[in-house]
């Protein structure tokens, strides 16, 4: 049986391996690059957020629009099968009366 004793890498070992690496080129490279996507670009981290939010915003409203048109729906279907539930909107809404009839509005 072998028993390998795997020793941690010195602190000094350590800094100098982080030290080369920025001294390489393709680390900067990538460094630049990644700080130009995220600060500078058109299509930046800003940019992206503010989509999002303004997504999630569109979307509630569509979410919301379809439900009113839903509803409106139901209220048409029902108002165009039932003649005496569109008396009684007409009456509500637009305040419709017949010739021998008096209406008066009380508002709180």
């Amino acid at each position: 049986m072998v028993i390998f004793l795997i020793q941690p890498y010195s602190i000094n070992y350590m800094k100098q391996l982080n030290y080369q690496s920025l001294k390489n080129k393709y680390v900067i490279t990538i460094a630049i690059f990644i700080v130009w996507i995220l600060f500078f670009d058109k299509t930046n981290v800003k940019n992206w957020v503010g989509e999002y939010i303004k997504n999630n915003r569109i979307e509630r409203d569509k979410a919301h629009y379809e439900q009113e048109i839903m509803r409106v729906d139901n209220q048409l279907n029902l108002l165009r099968s039932n003649n005496d539930s569109l008396e009684k909107y007409a009456r509500e809404k637009f305040y419709m009366r017949r010739d021998n009839e008096e209406i008066f509005i009380i508002e709180d």
